[in-house]
C-alpha cells in the first residue's frame, strides 16, 4: 500500500526514529508538532509554556494529578479544551495535560546527543495519544512517517450492572 498517496494527517518521520511527528492545530490558528505515541494513555501532553501562550490555564479550569510513566513522573495539571483539529477532524472537549508550574518532564528538557557538546531540543511540543486516537483507525508507516486515520465506530459505554434478580 502506498500510504503517502493516501495520507490525510500532516506528518513526518521523527529524527530520533520510532514513532511520527503530527502536525496539530492546537487553537486560533496556533499549530504544533505533536508526537503521535500510541502508548500514551492521555490525550494531548504539552509544555506548560505552549499552554500559557495558548492561555489555557487561565481559561479552562484544572485538576492537579501526580502522573507517572515511562520517562518521568510528577504533579500535571489537566483540563480539557473545547476543540483540536486532527488532520480534516476536529476533536471536541480534548484532554490537555501540562506539568505543574515547578515542575519539569524530562521529555521536555533539552539532551546533548553523543558525541558533540551541544544541546538540542527535540523537534516536537508534545505528545498526542489514546485519549485522541481511540476515535480511529489508525494506519502509520513508520519509514516514511505518513499516517493515515479513519473515523471508527463509536466505542459504546459500558453497560449498567444488571440485578441479579432480573
Amino acid at each position: 500500500m502506498d500510504l503517502e498517496s493516501i495520507r490525510n494527517i500532516n506528518s513526518r518521520k521523527n529524527r530520533d526514529g520510532g514513532f511520527p511527528l503530527v502536525r496539530v492545530g492546537l487553537n486560533n490558528g496556533v499549530e504544533a508538532w505533536l508526537l503521535m505515541d500510541t502508548g500514551s494513555t492521555g490525550g494531548i501532553l504539552i509544555e506548560r509554556v505552549l499552554a500559557k501562550r495558548l492561555d489555557w490555564l487561565g481559561a479552562y479550569p484544572t485538576i492537579e494529578e501526580t502522573s507517572g510513566g515511562v520517562i518521568s513522573s510528577g504533579q500535571m495539571e489537566r483540563f480539557r479544551v473545547p476543540s483540536i483539529q486532527f488532520g480534516p477532524f476536529e476533536i471536541a472537549d480534548a484532554l490537555v495535560s501540562v506539568p505543574a508550574s515547578g515542575e519539569s518532564l524530562k521529555y521536555f528538557e533539552t539532551r546533548t546527543p553523543l558525541g558533540t557538546r551541544i544541546a538540542e531540543k527535540g523537534d516536537t511540543r508534545g505528545i498526542l495519544g489514546y485519549d485522541i486516537l481511540k476515535h480511529f483507525v489508525v494506519t502509520i508507516d513508520y519509514e516514511s512517517g505518513a499516517v493515515h486515520v479513519y473515523p471508527g465506530e463509536e466505542i459504546p459505554e459500558d453497560p449498567p450492572p444488571q440485578d441479579a434478580g432480573e
